[in-house]
């Protein structure tokens, strides 16, 4: 049985892959025994068992499995392996303050040695997925460690921007465009924020249907958060507008701005 998900070996498998040599990892069958796997279809943990890794795949999981000869072989008594976490809200790039800062020596790493094998990238401009698409090609190489990357795309906004550095948007048209340029660059998703006017947010809803690139990020000021959830948007950061939307005083806290989220913390 066959299996393409990635999986962790808590806290053994990340230093196992940095510490030997990325060609020989590539080729060589890796064997954890005796490990109890949660694969998340089971209700319970399954003990004692054999899994054996090809490449990037898992090619065999069960009890008493015959072991090659050239197999790296891992002792994983007491230890546990599970499905790669995934973290959906990380910023690869600091395109705010210091667009040319790169956080990748640091958090990748980091991911990988804390069980995440995939990212969500909720500010990915044009230049930076050229990048994340060559660290991709190298990650499956073996030549660097690193996780998976779903990119999104620029913050599109209205005007004034909330974020410096965001590409705002002035009208429907203006919208419509944004995404189309986006979607040529490689985005993954339209990224939104919270300035947008209610026509440039429905034509970017539109837009994106028509070109099938989900959207997604902050419900905008000027529409509530079951219109953001009627038009298509895939989800909802930070779960801003939700807290208005759970009361029963909706439409008298229907404009506030995005500074004011707290305030929502207070109504009935």
């Amino acid at each position: 049985m066959r299996k393409s998900f990635a999986l962790l070996l808590i806290m053994i498998l990340p230093m196992l892959l940095i510490a030997q040599d990325k060609s020989v990892a590539q080729n060589r069958l890796l064997v954890f025994r005796n490990v109890t796997v949660i694969d998340m279809r089971s209700e319970q943990p399954q003990p004692n068992m054999t899994v054996v890794v090809s490449g990037n795949r898992i090619s065999k999981i069960g009890k008493n499995l015959r072991i090659p000869k050239d197999a790296q072989v891992v002792d994983a008594s007491g230890k546990f392996l599970i499905p790669g976490l995934w973290d959906m809200y990380v910023f690869l790039f600091d395109n705010r303050d210091a667009p040319d800062a790169i956080h990748t020596d640091d958090y990748f790493p980091l991911l990988i040695a804390n069980g995440v094998t995939g990212v969500r990238d909720m500010w990915t401009d044009p230049d930076d997925i050229k990048l994340i698409r060559r660290w991709q090609k190298e990650i499956e190489a073996g030549k660097m460690i690193g996780p998976r990357v779903a990119v999104g795309s620029s913050i599109v906004d209205g005007v004034p921007v909330i974020q410096k550095n965001s590409l705002g948007v002035n009208s429907p048209d203006e919208a419509r465009q944004a995404v189309r340029t986006l979607k040529d660059a490689g985005a993954g998703f339209i990224r939104i924020y919270a300035n947008l006017t209610r026509e440039s947010y429905f034509a970017i809803a539109d837009e994106a249907k028509k070109l099938k690139i989900p959207f997604a990020g902050l419900v905008p000021t000027s529409i509530t958060a079951v219109e953001a959830s009627n038009a298509g948007q895939k989800s909802i950061e930070h779960l801003n507008r939700m807290f208005i939307a759970c009361s029963s005083k909706e439409d008298q806290f229907k404009n506030f701005k995005e500074q004011d989220w707290t305030a929502a913390l207070f109504l009935e």
